[in-house]
């Protein structure tokens, strides 16, 4: 049960009551300014519950305003409104109250005046308002302010009414008259498309409410458009509307109004609805009420449903019904007339919409030939519909009959509303099932409410009682009564075994017992999810933030809870679903309860009237396609109101009209008594005209108190006061309970001593001395740790192993009731109240690991270990089916035949479909791992192999596939397994014929145990396993066995409960017991099989865990046997003792060149038919006719001989002949590869030829060129594994949680340049470092460690230039926390946009300094503003990102900062580990001329000491000297210190990872191999010129290219010096910086400067002496800087001189061709009149015909007359040939250009 938001009275139904009384409603203005204005001639309401805190006052203070459950006021609430008063005078008031059945005493003071009002009328419920008793005060005319004191507990206060004395405070001014029936059960309607209500009226109309809902999040649109009718509903939305308006982002639960410009006039219109909402999956709607009404009629997506929406007119008053009777909605559609051939009987017609995901169908027997099935359609949206028709032969049941091949199918489109859908054919007499899938949006069928003998409606596989409106075709057509289906064939997960986390095994048959009939188990459910998934704020998650932060456990207003008030105790499995829409998860909670053996849930619709009916309708149609798919699901049942029996009628009548009354789903209810059974109050039902629902059901009244069996009243009261005292009526016959303290209470049946019903719940998080609380309530809570024995226990073994819930079980099994009532499945939210029963910041039912009552596993410490407790004690309960027999195998060398092979292992179809769904608030979830469907697997044996079987629903996907259909075997050989399995196969995907085994060591970690034959043939796949690989061979053993395909983490058994498919699904396993025929029919059974028993022996001395000091109860074991000891079962007595095996050493190939190929040919003949063994020999043997015969006769049927071929071509698969395995390196010569797999050199570089490759015998191929070779030659590659050296010198262990201890974090201040980072560590840290910087910028990373408040942080500087790119991101990802420094008059900048996004890929939290607040112009609200477009939000506008606002140069805020860093850091919990060899980062290096190598070293795991050997990339060395920031001398440096050392062999690189090795010969041989690498890499950019890249080499010689030479003081400017420099190039001029390096400018560089003609740039560097003469005598360019953008500068000039002049296309003239002639010496000559422009000899001309470009090129010639001349001006005739080019006509236009060169 939950007690939250989800009780909140709807405001707008304050407003519609006031609103039909004709009072004015002033809202509660927004802030004390604006006045409510008092009428001096009318009456006034002030509406005021949700927003009084805004106005001074206390009223609802514990929670969210205008809570109902916990907000009925108390003692000290008060609130003030300010009001503008137009008359002195007295005035008459009251209230207007809601929740709590109480009354109240008030004292209302204005000004000197003050009145008493002690009400005497009490409240009634959160949808029924009533006005409280009247008083009088006298109001001072002006500005005044209203004072309401609580002095008394009372009733939830909506609105306060006044008006002078003498005017009525109802008095109406106007009609309002309601478009639905009061007393009609009401739910709140979803607009996902459109809706319409059609209505008449007598009377012209103002006002058109309706009552909002947006689902608590304030999000969402609605448009209104009224259209007056005309004749029917689709002309009506052919025309215009005469008025609209937009309803946006309106708050839940207001009133919606449209409001006439004047008035409407009397007629009869159509109101439509349109979501308008920017997200089409945003929730938004209305309320509604269930049924129908002649007041309206309404419309959901263009279909008639039967809801009323709660709409109100304002009509003008007069006398007489303002309503008149409706037009009919459909006049031109099709009347359906009866045939001989519907399969529908007479009776009321309901539309049910199709969507997609929708399935329905219909059984019949036709009795006679037809032609063919029709289906009527009478909604289709605007541009036709489609929907799939497929007609099956019936099967027995649906599921059966869906799995065969159809008789017939088709897609229709194109269908019009009103229209009959037809599916053709020639079909004969006998029983079918047709099913419509596929249907497109806003297509809807009609069914008949009644059932009929002419078939049977199936609704997602599930029988109802409608009856499509559909016929057969044909002539002669009769139709009989269909059968009765089959039951349905469900999966049993009985013979399961599983061990948990913990080590807990589950009974089995001799623990458990067999089957105990009429025993049943019911579990609490929740729904409500659906609703509150879409509440704003974010999700809170108790655990982790009272585990971060433990100060905020007792504080209301922590920053840590967001103000968010409905908070997660932890999160689920699943993550924060919303089970109203997410059927992935409906699914999974499908499986998981089904194979728990849970018989029912029970819905939690306890509050208010709401029954989340679109929730449980969708559970409703996945749950039963899961049935279809052998799922035997838990029925469903609801749990309503247990305080009001009123709310309670209306959610039965909801249930049984939505559900129930319309036969939906009728497999899925749970009856008892043979009734369905609900848990309500039926008492309002007969006053209600509603006996149909009484007398449909069988009742149980919920008794809400926390009773023990004595009906002992504990301590406290309900929330409104009244004590549930249970009388004999709770305990016999009328109620169950759903919670109770230990010991349990036992609910009688009526006139016997048998106990029908008890309940167990995880936790009751009650407080024997306050009450109902979860949190805070001090070592008093019944939480999960709690036992009667001992009280309380907090510590982690209690709560995990659920010693509250093993208590309560141990007492129900000893009382054995018929029936369990389990609390709970899946509540995980709970509402937090700023103070409840004197505790503060309460959260009740569910609020941390410890105090929930949740059994659904999560991702926290409680994992799945609760649902393996049920499991476990519901087997205890409820008894498992007795295991099969045991297997006898095969005999060695006989063909399997598999179908006749049992036990059949079978696992759920059908759930690997996709998840793609919304979760709570923002989240989204996407599945999409589903690939092979297994539903079924076998196992067998003989003397040397056991045989495994897995057929899937489709074909299998490719063996290469990651994760493919993994096999884990236990056999209880050793306490080195992984999840209690010792063997996986397929951990590497298999190839070639062979699997591979691999035996667990110790957690996800393996050896190799063998390589295995497996066969793939379409859907199946068959594995041999040689049983001395296992171990087992004894005559008999027992294994346990799981299939994996597709999981997504490795090593972690969580990830079977979402990823691929399991089978079984969770830590489930199916047990095979292996018996020779003779030891099982000599009575020497094995252990039974199927799950029951574990195989592994029973712990002998099953002592429960030691107690402590006399405290500690044994705890009950529920039937789990702890975890396993080492295996004590001696061998059969018949055998002598055999020393134990180390079986551990055992490896059995079976691909090895010993096996013995001939007997594995023998035993392939033996599988193969005799007719394929003649058809492969080409022979025909005597008497194969008989035997074909013969087997005929065997198997019946082609099909049935058919499976056998397959299974016989499956078995020949396995049986081939082993490959030659190779092992290839990555890289491997042509002559090496070629002895490895035992073939000639020729053979190999034939094979090579043959695919484009040429190759030597001493060339080297890779891997993958060699893996293609041979396996064109016949072979099976291995990849050859080669450990390296990192592997074998590097300590990559992972650090236990022991060895880990908190470390100080690692803060990086970023930003952009001049925004002042080394100001702020220079005050930070008391040393000015800024004054040192050339520029007054950051050159390099600085590191220092400062102390804030005696804890250390260590801080990185880094530089704001854009050309310490790279800088900045190395320091983001050597840190914890990054500071964001921006200048509060400069904003966001280039550089600051590239640190954000650095540390968001560092994954680092982010706090923002905005620096420079002394200066003039400071605006940080615009720095705000900036923050959020670029996803930083600020705290303070409710985002995550902290903002602080300094000043580095005044040291203002910078202590907030620093506390906001420490408290960042805390939440972050940053930990390492200081005993073992340390690593780390090179933050920076340079080289010292005295001293050699430097490198600042940050250390991040580990300790460095002096004298340690590190490698750090290239560079290798013991550390000499250490030094701190502060220049002194250390010793060791722990985890986040930065230090400088000397005494490595180069400069290494920054960035470079360091780490302490102990073998200095394998140090520096990884050196040597890494420098090989970088010249290697080097050399492959520099590679020969071959024929295919000679065109680019030529290309690129066209680029000029500059050659520079980079020396810097550090490493890293010369990195950020080279990649700016870079970046220059263009595409004609190539900056290529040929050397980079660290230290003065030297002769060497200078000689390779002039070899190569380049530049030398310096930077922060000059050269030596020698290095100045020698520049000298060969003329090389040296440049030296400080500042790096002047470089950039100077070369950017230097480049634009080496840049090749530019051109553009100028056109000079056209001429047109009038004339041609051929000359055979020249070509063609054209006769041109020039028209513009002049035509010049050297021009370049197009030919244009028709303005189309036909030819460009030179010109040939130019003349006039018979002279040659260099240009012809327009107006003149000319002569022109063109070169190369004859295809001139005349019309041709001569279009003459030059190109010019652009001068800059």
């Amino acid at each position: 049960m939950n007690t939250r938001n989800k009780f909140r009275i709807p405001t707008f139904l304050l407003a519609c009551l006031l609103t039909a009384a004709g009072l004015p409603i002033q809202p509660l203005p927004a802030s004390a300014a604006e006045r409510v204005s008092i009428s001096a001639s009318a009456p006034t309401v002030i509406y005021v519950s949700e927003q009084s805190d805004a106005h001074g006052g206390n009223l609802y203070r514990e929670a969210s305003l205008g809570d109902p459950y916990f907000d009925g006021v108390r003692p000290g609430d008060w609130f003030t409104i300010p009001v503008s008063v137009e008359k002195a005078g007295d005035y008459h008031f009251c209230f207007s109250f809601g929740w709590l059945d109480s009354t109240g005493s008030y004292t209302v003071s204005c000004g000197d005046a003050s009145v008493d009002l002690n009400n005497t009328v009490p409240g009634r419920g959160w949808r029924d308002f009533v006005d409280s008793s009247e008083a009088t005060i006298r109001l001072e005319a002006g500005e005044q302010v209203i004072r309401v004191d609580c002095r008394t507990a009372g009733p939830n206060i909506r609105a306060l009414k006044l008006a002078p004395v003498g005017v009525d405070i109802g008095l109406r001014e106007s009609v309002d008259v309601d478009l639905f029936d009061q007393g009609m059960a009401g739910s709140a309607t979803q607009v996902r498309g459109s809706y319409a209500v059609q209505f008449r009226t007598a009377v012209p109309f103002s006002t058109i409410s309706l009552l909002g809902a947006s689902w608590n999040n304030n999000i969402g649109s609605l448009l209104f458009a009224l259209y007056p009718w005309n004749r029917s509903y689709d002309t009506t939305r052919s025309g215009d509307p005469i008025d609209t308006k937009e309803f946006i982002n309106f708050p839940d639960n207001s009133v919606l109004r449209m409001e006439a410009d004047g008035t409407y006039p009397a007629g009869e219109y159509l109101l439509y609805i349109i979501n308008t909402s920017d997200s089409a999956s945003e929730e938004v709607g209305f309320w509604s009420l269930s049924g129908t009404s002649a007041r309206a009629r309404n419309f959901a997506d263009d279909t008639e449903v039967a809801s009323c929406a709660r709409i109100t007119l304002t009509c003008a008053g007069g006398t007489g019904s303002p309503l008149l009777p409706l037009s009919p909605a459909q006049p031109d559609a099709e009347e359906i007339k009866p045939t001989a051939g519907d399969l529908y009987p007479a009776g009321d017609t309901v539309t049910y919409a199709m969507g997609n995901t929708d399935t329905y169908g219909v059984q019949f027997r036709a009795a006679s030939a037809f032609t063919g099935c029709e289906v009527y359609v009478s909604a289709v949206p605007a541009e036709g519909g489609s929907l799939t028709l497929s007609l099956y032969a019936w099967a027995g049941n649906y599921a059966k009959s869906i799995a065969e091949k159809p008789c017939a199918g088709a897609t229709v489109t194109g269908i019009r509303r009103g229209s009959w859908v037809t599916l053709p054919g020639d079909f004969k007499a006998g029983e079918y099932l047709l099913v419509l899938s596929g249907g497109s949006d806003s297509l809807a069928v009609e069914m008949r409410e009644a059932r009929t003998d002419r078939s049977v409606t199936y609704l997602h596989t599930s029988a109802s009682g409608l009856s499509l409106v559909s016929r057969l075709t044909g002539t002669d057509i009769s139709t009989e009564k269909p059968s009765t289906p089959d039951a349905q064939d469900f999966v049993s997960s009985g013979a399961w075994a599983a061990t948990d986390g913990l080590g807990r095994t589950l009974p089995d048959s001799k623990t458990a017992g067999g089957i105990r009939e009429g025993k049943y188990v019911g579990l609490f459910y929740h729904t409500w999810h659906a609703s509150l998934a879409k509440t704003q704020g974010g999700i809170v998650n108790v655990s982790e933030i009272v585990a971060k932060y433990p100060e905020a456990v007792r504080d209301y207003d922590h920053p840590a809870w967001g103000g968010v008030t409905t908070c997660f105790w932890n999160e689920p499995l699943f993550g924060y679903y919303n089970n109203g829409i997410d059927r992935w998860v409906l699914r999974k909670h499908a499986e998981l309860l089904a194979d728990a053996g849970v018989d029912v849930v029970f819905f939690d619709n306890t509050n208010g009237t709401e029954n989340f009916i679109g929730a449980i309708l969708t559970l409703c149609e996945v749950w039963a396609e899961a049935r279809a798919d052998g799922v035997k699901t838990p029925q469903i049942s609801a749990m309503l109101n247990m305080y009001y029996a009123d709310q309670a009628a209306d959610q039965i009548i909801e249930l049984y009209d939505r559900i129930y009354a319309k036969g939906l789903y009728e497999d899925l209810w749970f009856r008892w008594e043979g009734k369905p059974l609900l848990l309500g109050n039926p008492t309002q039902l007969r006053s209600k005209k509603r006996t149909d629902a009484q007398e449909f059901f069988t009742f149980r009244v919920i008794n809400p108190s926390y009773t023990t069996e004595n009906d002992l009243i504990l301590p406290h009261e309900g929330s409104n006061g009244v004590k549930f005292v249970p009388d004999n009526g709770h305990r016999h016959n009328t109620a169950w309970k759903w919670i109770s303290i230990y010991p349990q209470a036992k609910m009688m049946r009526k006139g016997t001593d048998t106990v029908e019903e008890m309940c167990v719940s995880v936790a009751q998080n009650w407080s024997a001395g306050k009450g109902l609380t979860a949190m805070n309530a001090g070592d008093h809570v019944f939480g999960r740790g709690y036992t009667h024995a001992n009280g309380p226990d907090s510590s982690e073994y209690a709560i995990t192993h659920g010693l509250n819930f093993a208590e309560q079980w141990e007492y129900a099994l000893s009382v054995d009731p018929t029936f369990i009532y389990i609390t709970g499945w899946n509540e995980w939210e709970a509402g937090r109240t700023r103070e409840m029963w004197g505790d503060p910041n309460a959260i009740p039912d569910n609020a941390l690991d410890g105090f929930s009552r949740d059994i659904e596993p999560s991702t926290g410490v409680l994992k799945d270990h609760f649902y393996y407790q049920m499991v476990s004690y519901i087997r205890r309960f409820k008894g498992i089916p007795t295991p099969d027999a045991p297997s006898t195998g095969i005999a060695s060398g006989s063909a399997i035949d598999w179908d006749s092979v049992s036990p059949v292992f079978r696992s759920y179809a059908g759930n690997t479909l996709e998840r793609n769904a919304d979760g709570y608030r923002g989240y989204h979830y996407e599945n999409r791992t589903g690939r092979n469907d297994i539903v079924e697997s076998r196992v067998t044996y003989d003397r040397e192999n056991l045989y495994f079987y897995v057929r899937t629903a489709r074909p299998l996907s490719p063996e290469t596939d990651k994760a493919w259909m993994r096999l884990f075997l236990d056999v209880g050989e050793s306490e080195q397994s992984w999840e209690t399995f010792e063997y996986i196969i397929n951990r590497q995907s298999p190839e070639n014929g062979k699997a591979t085994l691999e035996r667990f060591t110790g957690g996800w970690n393996f050896e190799a145990a063998g390589s295995l034959a497996y066969a793939v043939t379409e859907d199946r796949l068959v594995i041999t396993v040689p049983r001395a690989a296992l171990g087992l061979e004894s005559d008999t053993f027992t294994l346990a066995f799981k299939w994996s395909d597709n999981a997504q983490a490795d090593g972690d058994v969580m990830d079977f409960y979402s990823s691929g498919d399991t089978a079984p699904g969770g830590r489930f396993k199916y047990v095979f017991t292996a018996a020779p025929a003779q030891t099982a029919q000599a009575g020497n059974q094995p252990r039974p099989q199927g799950g029951q028993s574990q195989p592994r022996p029973q712990q002998q001395g099953n002592a429960p865990r030691p107690q402590q000091n006399g405290q500690r109860p044994a705890q009950p074991q529920g039937g789990q046997n702890q975890p396993r000891p080492q295996q004590t079962a001696a061998q059969p007595a018949a055998k002598q003792p055999q020393p134990e095996r180390k079986r551990e050493r055992r490896v059995i190939d079976t691909s090895a060149v010993t096996v013995n190929a001939d007997r594995y040919d023998d035993r392939v003949d033996s599988l193969v038919s005799d007719r394929v063994q003649n058809y492969s020999s080409g022979k025909q043997k005597i008497g194969s006719k008989n035997k074909k015969q013969q087997q005929a006769k065997r198997f019946g049927t082609k099909s049935r001989s058919e499976e056998q071929e397959k299974m016989r071509r499956l078995q020949l698969e396995i049986a081939k002949k082993a490959q030659l395995v190779v092992k290839i390196p990555d890289e491997i010569t042509v002559g090496e590869l070629a002895s490895r797999m035992k073939k000639t050199v020729a053979e190999v570089i034939k094979c090579l030829l043959k695919n484009g490759v040429m190759a030597t015998v001493n060339q080297t191929i890779d891997f993958d060129t060699a893996e293609f070779v041979a396996t064109e030659l016949g072979c099976k590659v291995e990849h050859e594994v080669i450990v390296t050296i990192e592997e074998r010198l590097f300590d990559d262990h992972q650090d236990t949680a022991d060895e880990l201890v908190t470390r100080p974090p690692v803060v990086v201040v970023m930003g952009h340049v001049d925004h002042g980072k080394t100001s702020l560590l220079d005050y930070i840290r008391h040393a000015k470092v800024a004054a040192g910087e050339a520029g007054g910028i950051t050159q390099h990373i600085g590191a220092y460690t400062v102390e804030i408040n005696g804890q250390p942080i260590t801080f990185l500087d880094t530089p704001g230039h854009a050309a310490f790119t790279e800088m900045r991101a190395r320091g983001a990802m050597c840190t914890d926390i990054a500071i964001l420094v921006v200048a509060a008059d400069d904003g966001i900048m280039p550089q600051t946009i590239e640190a954000i996004n650095h540390a968001k890929a560092a994954k680092i939290p982010i706090i923002v300094a905005v620096n420079k607040m002394d200066k003039h112009g400071a605006n940080p609200d615009r720095i705000l503003t900036q923050l959020t477009e670029h996803g930083l939000t600020p705290a303070e506008w409710g985002g995550e990102t902290e903002v602080c606002k300094i000043s580095a140069k005044t040291g203002a805020g910078i202590d907030e900062l620093l506390e906001t860093v420490i408290l960042t850091a805390e939440m972050e919990e940053l930990k390492a580990n200081p005993n073992r060899a340390g690593k780390g980062c090179v933050l920076e290096a340079r080289l010292d001329k005295n001293r050699g190598p430097i490198a600042t070293l940050l250390v991040q795991n580990g300790t460095l000491r002096q004298s340690d050997l590190i490698i750090a990339g290239t560079a290798v060395g013991r550390v000499r000297v250490m030094t701190n920031d502060k220049g002194a001398q250390v010793k060791e440096a722990g985890p986040s210190v930065p230090v400088e050392i000397t005494g490595l062999a180069e400069v290494p690189s920054p960035g470079d990872e360091f780490s302490v090795v102990s073998d200095e010969r394998m140090a520096r041989q990884l050196v040597e191999q890494r420098k090989q690498k970088i010249k290697d890499d080097a050399n492959k950019l520099n590679q020969k010129v071959t024929l295919e890249s000679l065109f680019s080499k030529l290309q690129e010689g066209e680029m000029k290219e500059l050659n520079l030479i980079v020396k810097a003081d550090v490493q890293g400017s010369a990195e950020a010096v080279k990649a700016s420099l870079e970046k220059l190039s263009n595409d004609e001029v190539r900056v290529r910086v040929i050397h980079a390096g660290v230290g003065a400018i030297n002769e060497s560089d200078i000689l390779l400067a002039s070899t190569s003609n380049a530049i030398v740039i310096g930077f922060n560097v000059r050269p030596n002496e020698l290095a100045q003469a020698a520049a000298k005598r060969d003329k090389v360019d040296m440049r030296m800087y400080r500042v790096i953008y002047d470089a950039i500068n100077e070369i950017t000039d230097a480049m634009k001189g080496m840049l090749a002049p530019k051109f553009r296309e100028a056109i000079i003239g056209h001429a047109e061709v009038r004339q041609t002639y051929k000359v055979s010496a020249i070509g063609t000559i054209a006769g041109c009149y020039v028209k513009d422009g002049k035509i010049t000899r050297d021009a370049s001309v197009r030919v244009l015909r028709d303005n189309i470009v036909i030819h460009e090129g030179k010109l040939g010639s130019l003349q006039r007359f018979k002279d040659a001349v260099k240009e012809v001006a327009a107006g003149y005739e000319c002569g022109m040939s063109i070169e190369k080019f004859n295809d001139i006509k005349e019309g041709d236009i001569f279009e003459c250009f030059v190109m010019e060169q652009i001068k800059e």
